[in-house]
């Protein structure tokens, strides 16, 4: 029997709506969740791994996505698969 492992790079599009990541909004988050500090770029991250792991469009610790004005998408062509090893 031979086992592979593979590496799949997909590329996930998060688009957000700064407006709505208001000092409230990161103050809540940030006592709940993970400490961000309202940095956009870990919130566009988790949010990516949600989407990837989790199906419906209720976010935890966002709420419905599209209340939040957030949209992700999957690019045309976003996925690059590898065999980065194989054992016999």
């Amino acid at each position: 029997m031979k086992k592979f492992k593979v590496q799949i790079t997909q590329v996930i599009e998060v688009e957000l709506d700064e407006s709505k990541f208001t000092d409230e909004f990161n103050a809540e988050y940030d006592r709940y969740f993970s400490k961000f500090g309202g940095d956009l770029e870990l919130h566009a991250r988790q949010l990516a791994y949600q989407y990837l792991h989790e199906s419906g469009s209720f976010y935890e610790g966002y709420g419905e996505i599209g209340d939040m004005n957030i949209k992700i998408t999957e690019p045309f062509d976003n996925t690059e698969i590898e065999v980065i090893s194989n054992s016999q």
